[in-house]
């Protein structure tokens, strides 16, 4: 019997990330993350979590107005590999709001 070989990864880019989401590959309600062209599972958001990030949100918002803005829980590019959801993230201004394409 010969050796065993491990599986081979594959790297996904965010664009290939996409496409398997948009050909339904993934439940619509799927947390994912992709890090490193990897996908990761999300754990569900509890309410301590949430409301945390809400009350930073709000003091980020009063504090900085329409100097920057505050996104929650949106997708952020990263070159090539990675698109992570993080909590919180502070944006340049636009005046699309991102809405024309992820930051």
């Amino acid at each position: 019997m010969g050796a065993i070989e491990s599986p081979t990864r594959i790297k996904l880019t965010v664009d290939q990330y996409y496409r398997i989401a948009d050909a339904g590959v993934f439940p619509a309600d799927a947390r994912l993350e992709l890090i490193n062209g990897e996908i990761f599972e999300m754990s569900p958001i509890g309410t301590l979590d949430a409301g945390t990030v809400d009350r930073l949100a709000q003091a980020l918002i009063l504090a900085l107005g329409r100097r920057a803005v505050v996104g929650i829980q949106r997708p952020v590019q990263v070159p090539a590999y990675s698109e992570p959801q993080p909590d919180l993230v502070l944006l340049p201004p636009r005046n699309d709001f991102y809405t024309s394409r992820h930051p």
